[in-house]
């Protein structure tokens, strides 16, 4: 069963309603779908569980004579970017990266499921990666310049990860937390 209602907005063009019957072999039985976004993944910085690394000596010297650090490369590419993922190798935000790699790679939030789906050429979807909505901590909006649609996963093992929903529209991206926050309620 598909339902749409929380992306109904005017005259947006609503995913779902024009993906419905291929949507639908992708669920349960009795399962509901309530939004399909697409998605993509900006590497920005990747804790992949090491620390950042440290202000020291050496960085003041690095940074007097003009020569590369780390610690200012870090400091900078957060600014720029900001963190994109933080987890370990076999995390699910790893997981979640490692399978967002194409543009036509889309969210599908159920009442049950968060499903990435990957869009085939005729028009059919085919499922890469899934998870019960229990497994989904808490998403926000974090946008971000040029990446307006960016939203924030934290996920059951304690890992996150930061996705695109709209270069310069953040409209989808507050659509899809607003329904996933409904459902988690």
């Amino acid at each position: 069963m598909l339902a749409s209602t929380a992306w109904k907005a005017g005259n947006v063009l609503d995913r779902l309603s024009i993906f419905t019957v291929p949507i639908a072999r992708l669920l349960e039985p009795e399962e509901v779908a309530h939004s399909l976004t697409p998605v993509t993944y900006f590497a920005g910085v990747e804790e992949l569980g090491d620390e950042p690394p440290k202000f020291d000596g050496d960085t003041v010297i690095d940074m007097v004579l003009g020569s590369g650090s780390p610690y200012w490369m870090h400091v900078a590419n957060s600014m720029v970017t900001g963190t994109s993922l933080v987890g370990w190798p076999g995390s699910m935000a790893v997981a979640v990266r490692d399978t967002v790699r194409d543009p036509t790679d889309d969210l599908l939030l159920t009442d049950r499921r968060l499903l990435i789906v990957h869009q085939e050429p005729n028009d059919t979807f085919a499922q890469r990666w899934a998870a019960p909505l229990s497994d989904i901590v808490a998403v926000r909006c974090i946008p971000r310049v040029f990446q307006a649609g960016r939203i924030w996963l934290s996920l059951a093992d304690g890992s996150a990860v930061a996705l695109c929903m709209g270069l310069v529209r953040k409209g989808p991206a507050a659509r899809f937390c607003a329904a996933l926050t409904d459902l988690r309620r």
